[in-house]
């Protein structure tokens, strides 16, 4: 007889605990599966329960996850009944909230992966609808990746434990009715916030609530727009949602939105209902089709399933990279590798990344798997750190530059394309590259024809980009020859008009500010003017301060009519706006070490000295100096304010 060994707990939810373990059978051989325990409020409750899970591990389609084995168990710590169920462990890691939540991209899942998890869906539940039973407990973490594709799991236990004498016919097939005891113990055991992904009829207090398919059709309605929207927080008041249904693109899809969350019971399909829609009919064709694929590619390419049971990211590449030319292994192996990569657990060598990437430039012609593999990027590069890493590397600089130009209208790609190369711009080799595979100038003219009209998403992440470029001395060349320093000063009157800028912008002046190279063009733009003007809109922003401190002292420091600018500068007493800005800011450490530098470049000049001197900064710097005892560099910046202006004073006497 086969034995269970617990190995770990992976999960604590309403229904029960559910553990990774170990199926020992009695010839020696040993299988891993998953073990969900359900704690039962008596026996009658939990033999009825063992009947129905028997029933469901009767069914048998591609997209239900039905248990491998059903049994009882009795708990004597808690003197309590179990009813413990075996699943198999599925061959992907995670769920459709896992994909969703480490999704990087800022407007949804690809339309074309939405429509494969919405026709996988819908079939499923048509299926267990056929079969007599509804789901009532769906949800983006009770849907699994297995393969590539889609499988519903864990069934509400009201659905489980409706008793068949509480059954009535409808023209969707049967109607349930909680029967007091299951509602009673769903009450007790759930919080109101779980119901979230029920409709409103069957939110119902009385323990009367009737309920069919239509509660399954409206929670797959939300699921739609998690994955259009990347929002796992479902609101009290679904018309939140339904207001902003014109912002899913793709008619299908906001179509069926609507549909199936039609707060009204009599208006909202049923499953079937919804199955007869040509649209749906479509999806479901596409979805089958997909399943079929992803299967026939699992025992074509290598004798391994596509992600083995255990996981091995080894397997999945070696699948990949004997069958690099085919399209659909490639967007099962993508997928597979994003869920193992968001993880933070899985470290892939060179050689399996140089893998990944030749596949992504085979397939650049294909959307979706341009958008996972950008997804693979964004989560391997914040974990690189070899000098010659393929994922920071001029050939995925080189890629993303291919990327820019195919798909110059598709926000989704270009927005994770701009997020990949700011991660790379912020390693020092990463950035060099950039200047290599010659993307400066792809990447300043890319914000103007930016495929949405909120340009200033990509300002801000160029500049960014920008910021990380310039900060290494080796790039200067290549700054300079794309006039990246004129293009940065360009967008000055944007950035002021714009505040969500204003810190990468000024993280540019202050980076730029470091090079002699940069300065004609510093004092074309009149940039200590536009500095100071800054500072005075924005005293309560210590981050933005600091950019423009730093940016001051740099050309203070370098040039004597920078310095002098500050006196003719076109705002009111610009020294009473220095003055004023250091102690609402005070506890900003980085901020104060910006101030005290631009204080003792300032200090330097002697008709500076004189407003200094009338302000009285000297008490100003030597609170400085007390307060920030422990910190040398703020130490030697605001006592070097405090020697020169102490000078000036005994001058003057």
């Amino acid at each position: 007889m086969a034995s269970l060994s617990f190995l770990t707990e992976i999960a604590n939810g309403i229904q029960g605990k559910a553990y990774r373990a170990e199926l020992n059978e009695q010839s020696g051989s040993k299988t891993e599966c998953v073990v969900k325990v359900i704690e039962c409020p008596d026996i009658n409750y939990g033999n009825k329960l063992f009947n129905q899970l028997m029933k469901l591990s009767e069914l048998d389609h591609k997209g239900v996850l039905v248990p491998h084995d059903v049994f009882l168990s009795w708990e004597e710590s808690t003197s309590s009944v179990n009813v413990n169920i075996v699943y198999p462990l599925l061959n992907d890691p995670g769920s459709l909230e896992d994909v969703i939540k480490n999704y990087p991209l800022p407007t949804g899942l690809p339309i074309s992966e939405i429509h494969e998890v919405v026709g996988q869906i819908i079939s499923s539940l048509q299926y267990i609808r056929s079969c007599g039973m509804y789901h009532l407990n769906l949800k983006p973490s009770n849907v699994f990746v297995n393969c590539g594709s889609y499988v519903i799991a864990d069934f509400g236990l009201p659905a489980l434990m409706s008793d068949i004498a509480t059954r009535t016919r409808t023209t969707d097939g049967i109607l349930y009715k909680f029967t007091e005891l299951e509602y009673l113990y769903r009450i007790v055991k759930e919080p109101c916030n779980l119901h979230r992904y029920h409709p409103p009829e069957l939110k119902s207090t009385d323990g009367d609530t009737l309920y069919d398919s239509k509660a399954d059709v409206y929670a797959l309605g939300l699921l739609i727009y998690q994955m259009c929207f990347l929002d796992l927080e479902v609101p009290d008041n679904i018309d939140e949602w339904r207001e902003h249904a014109d912002g899913i693109e793709d008619e299908i899809l906001r179509g069926l939105f609507l549909k199936a969350t039609d707060p009204s019971y009599d208006s909202r399909p049923s499953i079937d209902q919804l199955a007869e829609l040509p649209e749906v009919q479509h999806l479901i064709e596409v979805a089958e089709k997909e399943r079929i694929a992803n299967k026939r590619q699992k025992s074509a390419s290598v004798p391994h399933k596509i992600v083995p049971v255990d996981s091995s990211v080894e397997v999945v590449i070696d699948n990949l990279s004997s069958a690099i030319k085919s399209e659909e292994l490639t967007r099962a192996s993508f997928r597979a590798i994003f869920a193992m990569t968001a993880k933070n657990s899985v470290i892939l060598d060179e050689s399996q990344k140089g893998v990944i990437l030749e596949a992504a430039k085979f397939h650049e012609e294909v959307q979706d798997i341009q958008e996972k593999f950008l997804a693979i990027a964004y989560n391997i590069i914040p974990t690189i750190e070899e000098e010659t890493d393929v994922f920071s590397s001029v050939a995925l600089c080189q890629h993303i530059v291919t990327l820019f130009k195919r798909y110059p209208n598709h926000e989704n790609i270009i927005y994770a394309s701009l997020q990949v190369t700011l991660l790379i711009s912020a390693h020092r080799f990463g950035a060099r590259n950039i200047c290599k595979a010659k993307m400066l100038r792809v990447l300043a003219d890319l914000t103007e024809k930016y495929p949405s009209n909120d340009k200033t998403v990509a300002l801000r992440l160029v500049l960014w980009i920008f910021w990380g470029i310039v900060a290494y001395k080796e790039n200067l060349r290549d700054v300079m020859k794309d006039q990246i320093g004129h293009w940065v000063y360009a967008v000055a009157d944007t950035a002021q008009k714009e505040e969500v800028l204003l810190e990468a912008f000024t993280a540019c002046m202050w980076t730029l500010s470091n090079y002699k190279e940069n300065l004609d063009e510093f004092k074309r733009i009149s940039g200590v003017d536009l500095l100071l003007h800054i500072v005075h809109d924005y005293q309560q922003e210590p981050r933005i301060l600091k950019n423009c401190c730093m940016a001051l002292a740099n050309a203070v420091e370098a040039d004597e009519v920078c310095a002098y600018s500050v006196l003719a500068s076109r705002i009111d007493d610009p020294f009473v706006v220095l003055r004023s800005i250091y102690h609402p800011n005070r506890d900003n450490p980085e901020f104060v070490e910006a101030y005290a530098t631009l204080l003792a470049e300032l200090s330097n000049y002697d008709e500076i000295r004189y407003e200094l001197h009338r302000l009285n900064f000297v008490e100003l710097t030597k609170e400085v100096e007390l307060f920030y005892s422990a910190a040398d560099q703020i130490v030697k910046s605001a006592a070097k304010a405090t020697a020169n202006l102490e000078a000036y004073k005994l001058e003057i006497e």
